[in-house]
């Protein structure tokens, strides 16, 4: 039989793009600071999202759950299970009752109901980190969700990063990352943390009707299909894995 592949954790992020009539397309981002972790990811660009530990305080049950649980967290929604926004997060994802948040301004809340408004499943990758500012190599899983907006969501979107200068989220402001709209084309030369440069590729041609070459960016980190919706290899629940469809499949996660 062969051997489980061991996850550390799992990671749950979103992609959010919009295609305007001219068929430019101009995608979400989060921009890490300066200062973090300099030469290897900093001012690296990466999708927004969050994690899920085995042995942390949530009990998710999918990516699904990390990633609304970490949308709601970070734009200052309010705590699953107590609002009356039916996203279909599960009222089991916390083990305990999280602590109270400062409200954010209605503008910025508004960006996170916009992002968990039924954002599409892509696939779930298997990441690879051996790297130097790493102490010692990293595997874990990093599920993958986009989210087409209509013009209206861009534009509010964009004029609420304008407003705030980028720093929207909680994670913004405590560790001084920002959110940026770009094109898409203009990133040929943008550093990308966490592999999601190669996932950034593989996404846009899937997901769009336009052609959309390859992005030459530069980045280290090897990453790997590890689930996709192959009949038979894996049971989906209403699209997104769950974990234990996950470790059914041959993965198990550190605990």
């Amino acid at each position: 039989m062969t051997e489980n592949i061991e996850l550390n954790h799992q990671s749950a992020t979103v992609l959010p793009y919009y295609v305007g009539d001219d068929g430019k397309i101009w995608i979400v981002l989060e921009r890490k600071d300066p200062e973090f972790k300099k030469d290897y990811f900093n001012s690296a660009l990466n999708f927004i999202g969050g994690n899920w530990f085995p042995n942390g305080t949530y009990r998710d049950l999918s990516p699904e759950d990390t990633l609304y649980r970490n949308i709601k967290d970070e734009f200052g929604l309010p705590s699953p299970g107590k609002d009356g926004l039916d996203i279909g997060l599960r009222d089991n994802s916390y083990d305990k009752e999280p602590e109270t948040k400062e409200t954010l301004p209605e503008d910025i809340q508004k960006i996170g109901e916009i992002l968990i408004d039924e954002p599409t499943y892509q696939k779930t990758y298997q990441v690879f980190v051996d790297h130097p500012e790493i102490k010692e190599n990293l595997v874990y899983g990093s599920s993958i969700f986009y989210r087409q907006l209509d013009k209206d969501q861009y534009e509010q979107i964009k004029s609420t990063i304008k407003k705030y200068e980028g720093t929207i989220t909680t994670d913004n402001v405590l560790r001084g990352s920002k959110l940026e709209i770009m094109p898409l084309e203009g990133i040929k030369n943008e550093k990308f943390a966490w592999g999601y440069d190669q996932i950034l590729n593989e996404l846009m041609h899937a997901q769009t009707d336009i052609k959309v070459e390859n992005i030459p960016l530069k980045d280290s980190i090897k990453v790997n299909v590890m689930l996709n919706r192959i009949p038979g290899k894996i049971k989906l629940t209403d699209g997104c894995p769950t974990y234990n469809d996950i470790e059914n499949a041959g993965y198990s996660y550190k605990r």
